[in-house]
Formats: C-alpha cells, structure tokens, sequence
C-alpha cells in the first residue's frame, strides 16, 4: 500500500514538473503567432535616391523596402508607421512619403524637409508581422486559451494523482 501511494506522489510531482517546464515552451509558441512586432528607428538611408550629387531631390520613383517585412501582405499589413528625417520632424504619409503597407516599400517625395538636406537618414517605425503570425482572429483567440486550458488540464492531473494518493493513506488508518 505504501508503495503504490509513493508510486502516486512521486508521479504526481514529476507531472507538475514537466508541465511547468512545457508550459513556459507552449506560451512562448503561442505568443510568436499571436502578437505582431515593433520595429522602432529603422534608419534608411536615402543616398541612392538622390538625383545626383548636385541636386538634392529625391527620385519618387526609387523604393525602398523596410528590413523586417517578413509576412506583410493584404492580409497582414504593417501598422503604426512613423517616420522622422534627421533632424526629428515629424513626416506625414501621403505628404512626405508613400509606404505601400502590403510590400513594405517606401518611397519618398521631394518636399521642403528632404530638398536641400544634408543627410539622407530617415528614422521609421513600424509594426510588422513576423512569419507564422496567425491573421485570423478568431484563430489568434482561440490559440490565446491554449496555455490557459493546458495549465488547469495539468493542475486536475496533479491533483488527481495527490487526492489519490491522500485517499489511499487515510484508508490506510
């Protein structure tokens, strides 16, 4: 009887301590699918766009694409874009710049804030989604409560396992 309630105790403690350790593993995958990431002062540098050395004016036809726009599509566009030139003015989409949010390709115009400027540097910041980001909703959701259910689903086996082992101790007196 003894060893049949340490059998039980013994796996009830290995039970909780490998699904602690899987726990962590399983939030961790969850969050990867389920979060997008930020991206801030991503410098791009505007040299090649330039006309020629003499000339200041940004070419409006030379893109750019942004470093980290792994799944960006129709599904999945970039969010959050800000964009400052060097000297920390503000720029405006649609005023200062274009950025198509599917592709992640940025183009600039000439305006008073790059004409004539002596450096080519422009700071953007972004929200990208990172590849297996899950752009369903309701999939992001569901998969959101799968740590949830898999820490309860652990805590009942472990006390399960103590309550049986406890039971079979109090039969025991």
């Amino acid at each position: 009887m003894v060893d049949n309630m340490t059998t039980k105790i013994i796996l009830g403690f290995i039970t909780l301590i490998v699904g602690i350790a899987l726990l962590g593993s399983v939030s961790s995958e969850t969050t990867g699918k389920t979060l997008k990431v930020p991206v801030i002062n991503e410098t791009v540098d505007w040299t090649t766009a330039r006309q020629s050395a003499n000339m200041p004016d940004v070419e409006n036809t030379t893109g750019f694409t942004l470093l980290n726009v792994e799944d960006t599509s129709v599904d999945c566009p970039m969010t959050g874009i800000l964009a400052y030139n060097e000297s920390g003015t503000a720029l405006t989409e649609d005023t200062h710049f274009t950025l198509d949010e599917n592709t992640g390709t940025f183009y600039k115009w000439n305006t008073t804030e790059y004409m004539n400027a002596s450096s080519n540097i422009t700071s953007v910041s972004y929200t990208y989604c990172p590849t297996g980001y899950l752009t369903s909703s309701w999939a992001r959701s569901a998969l959101n409560v799968v740590p949830g259910f898999f820490a309860i689903a652990l805590m009942l086996v472990a006390i399960g396992l103590f309550y049986s082992a406890y039971a079979g101790w109090r039969k025991k007196d």
